[in-house]
Parts: structure tokens; C-alpha cells; sequence
């Protein structure tokens, strides 16, 4: 499922033209187990981390960005294993402040 059949049409901000480099990316996000275990098989151990302090698993940060990053764009974007997180994010039922510091395009 893509990240488009979360949301109605206004909301569908600018992602994959994204003019602020692709902000959202650059801390990764939480994976439940079924996606680390899957990202983790497919990309080696490298591209997740284990967040002890959360108690949950990550994707893992490279050069300062999530490791799916590269050129303003994410790399598994458009793959059946691109993280739940990033598919609902944001969540319009749960828009919060972080939401519009991680992404000034989220308006409603």
C-alpha cells in the first residue's frame, strides 16, 4: 500500500519533489519487528538500529540522514517494505507540533 491511500488528495504534501531536503528523513524512523527483520534481510544489518532508550527498532542514520536517503529521495519509497511510519507520516488524526517542525508543508 502507498503512503497516497492514507490520505485524501489535500493532504499529499510534496514529497518526492521535496523542496526542504527531505527533512522528515533525516532521524529515521521506528520499525516494527516484521520490518526490521525484513529491511535488515534484504539491506544487511547496517541500515537498522536498535533504540535502546525506546526500546524499539530503527532505521539507521548515515551521513547524518535516514539510510534510505539519497538524492532528496528515499530509496525504497515506492517498495511493499517502505516502513508503515513513513507511509502514514503525518498522520492526520495526530498532527501534532513535532509534525509541522519536521515538515512545514503539513497544513490543514
Amino acid at each position: 500500500m502507498h503512503r497516497d491511500e492514507f490520505f485524501p488528495q489535500e493532504l499529499i504534501l510534496p514529497c518526492l519533489n521535496c523542496p526542504i531536503d527531505s527533512h522528515c528523513c533525516f532521524n529515521g524512523v521506528f520499525l516494527e519487528d516484521y520490518e526490521a527483520l525484513t529491511l535488515s534481510r534484504i539491506f544487511g544489518e547496517k541500515s537498522i538500529v536498535y533504540d535502546k532508550e525506546d526500546e524499539n527498532w530503527r532505521t539507521s542514520i548515515k551521513n547524518g540522514k535516514c539510510f534510505f536517503k539519497g538524492n532528496n529521495l528515499c530509496r525504497i519509497h515506492s517498495q511493499n517494505y517502505y516502513p508503515l511510519w513513513c507511509r502514514r507520516f503525518p498522520d492526520p488524526k495526530k498532527i501534532d507540533s513535532d509534525d509541522y517542525e519536521v515538515c512545514p508543508f503539513i497544513s490543514i
